[in-house]
């Protein structure tokens, strides 16, 4: 999660620790002109957002954690796509 203007936390990246449900600080605050690029196309809101929130996984971990079960090799990524909201189309034969 990147915090930009929210009163009780110091602007930077927080990871969210799920055991305790609390932040951690991972990184410092984020320029503008960096903030910017990572959106897609012209994203002004990003500059002006309070915090944005980012969900990542480590896509080959899961990939391999779920990769007997069906259809082999592909759940783990189903997984990962349906918790961020993104689909992948399925592949036609």
């Amino acid at each position: 999660m990147l915090v930009q203007r929210v009163s009780e936390l110091e602007p930077g990246i927080y990871a969210y620790l799920a055991d305790s449900h609390s932040l951690r600080l991972m990184g410092d605050r984020v320029l503008e002109e960096a903030l910017q690029a990572l959106g897609i196309g012209d994203q002004p809101w990003l500059k002006k957002a309070a915090l944005v929130i980012a969900v990542t996984a480590k896509l080959d971990d899961v990939i391999r954690h779920f990769e007997s079960q069906p259809p082999q090799g592909e759940r783990g990524a189903r997984y990962v796509y349906m918790e961020t909201g993104a689909f992948e189309s399925p592949q036609v034969s």
